[in-house]
């Protein structure tokens, strides 16, 4: 009976091992191709789409100014998105900041990369408590220079008027 009861000790012991040992070999398998793949970045966004994707963000954000923002940075590699930039308002108390993640990606819609996204509410993957911040000012927009419209000068003399044909 103490041999029965040895043995099935072993047994048992084995059993939970193999699935530890399958466990570990899996894992590093998946690490060493994951390893091997290099993933794909697309381009940043140029100034127009990054100017255009911040101001969406401050404005979804409702946040007080003045603003502070992060710079250009590449998003986790578990996202979707490729490029992002943190905001937050420099006016709150600094233990009460809420910081909100602006993407920048491809557009499915569009076809086209590079361009604002969507933007939230940061996330803790979003590591933006850990970024350096810098205030915020919007770019400026040069004056408009649209040729004005040629004016039909101003003819000056006598009015003459149809008369209306009597109906």
């Amino acid at each position: 009976m103490a041999a029965l009861s040895a043995n099935t000790a072993v047994h048992g012991a084995l059993m939970r091992l193999i699935p530890v040992c399958l466990f570990c070999l899996i894992a590093g398998a998946c690490a060493l191709i994951s390893d091997q793949i290099p993933l794909e970045v697309g381009p940043q966004p140029d100034e127009k789409q990054l100017a255009t994707g911040i101001a969406a963000g401050i404005k979804d954000s409702q946040f007080a100014t003045p603003i502070e923002i992060t710079d250009l940075l590449r998003s986790p590699s578990s996202f979707e998105e490729e490029w992002m930039v943190c905001i937050r308002s420099a006016s709150s108390d600094e233990a009460r900041r809420l910081t909100y993640s602006v993407f920048f990606g491809t557009n499915v819609s569009k076809g086209l990369k590079g361009q604002f996204v969507k933007s939230r509410y940061s996330v803790f993957a979003d590591n933006c408590n850990a970024q350096m911040y810098h205030p915020y000012t919007a770019p400026i927009t040069p004056p408009s220079t649209t040729p004005v419209a040629d004016v039909e000068p101003i003819k000056r003399g006598r009015h003459h008027h149809q008369e209306k044909p009597a109906g």
